[in-house]
Order: structure tokens, then C-alpha cells, then sequence
């Protein structure tokens, strides 16, 4: 059950998810949970923004930033994930999602439950911005899930996230 911690740290590198993909101020998109993998090596920031406990659940939400390695000036160098994880006394349960690409990243905060801010070179081509990142359907739904004995279960919820 301790592999979930790595594994949060040890995710499928995706780069193509967002790369390329604009949104206009105001648009949402939605993001599914994923298994991804990260070689530790590659991080270049985790930010935990929850780490609580509550009636026998402690709910974790961290931003992890990935190094995507050297590139051009045109193309992003960074990799930025949600990670969603509650350790339970017999199973795990666990939501990864891929927010997208960046040049940079400046600030990651925590704006309510479940509602978290990340601004930087995000998205647009080297244009400063926030996005809005609401994972409250899929922080409700950690925080009630349950499964079977000693298993890892996946969050079913998608995320949204708004460009402001």
C-alpha cells in the first residue's frame, strides 16, 4: 500500500494531452484519471496542498511539475499532474490526472475544497496565465470510496479545468 506514494511519484510520462490544446478565457475542459508514470529523476516540483486525516482516511492532493526535458524555446518544458491519493488502513485509493504543458510554473494554491489555482507560462505560447482546476467531484468521491481488501482503486470523477 506504501507503493502508492511512489507511484504518485513514479507516473507514465504524457506529454500529449495538452500540448497544443488552447483554451479561451472562460472555456473548461475535462480530464479523466490515468495511470501515469514519472521517473523521480524528472521532477522538478511536488506542492501538497491537502494532507488530512478524517474519520480513519487521510486525503492527500498534491501538484507535481515535471521536467520534460531540453527544447527549443517554442516548446513547453514542463509537465504538470494532479495527484489525489487517500491511504486507508486496508486499501488505497488514488486519482493521477494530466493538467498539461508549461513553460513555467509560478504559483500552485489551494482557493477551497477541492479548487486549486496554478498560474504561469501555462498552455499559451510563453503568454503568462491562470487555470482553475475543480476536482471537487473527484475529491467527494476519494473522500466516500471504498474497495476491497489490500486493492488500489482509481477514481472514476474527471476534473475540469478553466482558463482565466
Amino acid at each position: 500500500m506504501k507503493t502508492i506514494a511512489t507511484s504518485l511519484l513514479t507516473m507514465a510520462l504524457s506529454i500529449s494531452s495538452f500540448a497544443g490544446e488552447y483554451l479561451a478565457a472562460g472555456e473548461t475542459s475535462s480530464r479523466s484519471s490515468e495511470v501515469i508514470t514519472i521517473s523521480p529523476a524528472t521532477l522538478d516540483s511536488v506542492t501538497t496542498l491537502v494532507n488530512k486525516s478524517a474519520n480513519g482516511r487521510n486525503l492527500q492532493v498534491k501538484v507535481i511539475v515535471n521536467s520534460t526535458g531540453g527544447t527549443t524555446d517554442v516548446s513547453p518544458q514542463k509537465q504538470i499532474f494532479l495527484g489525489l491519493y487517500s491511504e486507508n488502513e486496508m486499501f488505497d485509493l488514488v486519482g493521477t490526472y494530466n493538467i498539461g504543458s508549461a513553460f513555467s510554473v509560478t504559483s500552485i494554491s489551494r482557493l477551497d475544497g477541492g479548487i486549486y489555482k496554478i498560474t504561469g507560462e501555462l498552455l499559451d505560447l510563453k503568454k503568462p496565465m491562470s487555470i482553475i482546476v475543480d476536482a471537487v467531484d473527484a475529491v467527494n468521491e476519494l473522500k466516500n470510496m471504498s474497495c476491497g481488501e489490500f486493492e488500489v482503486c482509481r477514481t472514476t470523477k474527471s476534473i475540469k479545468i478553466i482558463k482565466k
